[in-house]
């Protein structure tokens, strides 16, 4: 009895290692083959407390919701908004993405993401808030043509519903938000 505990407990630990060392499967990039075309990428990332099983399993099999929510430049109504050096707006079908700079060049209060979600099986649209102040970093380069290229990181730690503006106690720790950029605000 003693020796099939010892290797059912074996066993169960080679499944966990296996399952944790599988990773998260990256973000598909949607790039343009064409060096100049403009483009736009923004991925919020759950925390590993908000995934399915604290993120132990892969997503997107058993049903299990990814680990990352996106939008992109071939996303439907993807759209740039505004872009200067101190600001990038874009938006899509459900989301809205806003970047502002503060006089340092750092994340400032101003930034928020609106997604949507599923949360206890009901879709919600929430609106994801920095921190005061904000931890994140951001670059936003103009380039001789106008153009402008830059990439961004920054945390989420408080989220409301986008319609009531009332906090949602989702996620317990920062989403994080990556993505980067090119060629937008060029004059074609």
């Amino acid at each position: 009895m003693k020796a099939l505990l010892r290797t059912s407990g074996w066993l169960l630990l080679v499944l966990v290692v296996v399952v944790v060392s599988i990773g998260d499967e990256p973000v598909p990039s949607r790039r343009p083959d064409d060096a100049g075309a403009a483009w736009f990428e923004v991925v919020v990332e759950k925390p590993r407390s908000a995934r399915a099983f604290g993120g132990l399993l892969p997503e997107g099999r058993f049903g299990i919701p990814p680990a990352a929510l996106w939008f992109d430049h071939a996303s439907p109504g993807a759209a740039v908004v505004d872009v200067a050096a101190d600001r990038l707006a874009l938006r899509a079908d459900g989301w809205e993405f806003v970047l502002e700079l503060g006089a340092d060049g750092g994340v400032a209060s101003g930034t928020h993401v609106v997604f949507p979600v599923e949360l206890a099986e009901r879709a919600r649209v929430l609106r994801g808030l920095p921190a005061t102040p904000p931890v994140g970093e951001a670059r936003l380069v103009a380039g001789a043509d106008g153009a402008f290229e830059g990439e961004f990181t920054f945390e989420l730690p408080t989220c409301e519903d986008a319609e009531t503006g009332k906090p949602v106690a989702w996620p317990s720790q920062p989403l994080t938000v990556r993505g980067s950029f090119a060629g937008l605000g060029a004059a074609r």
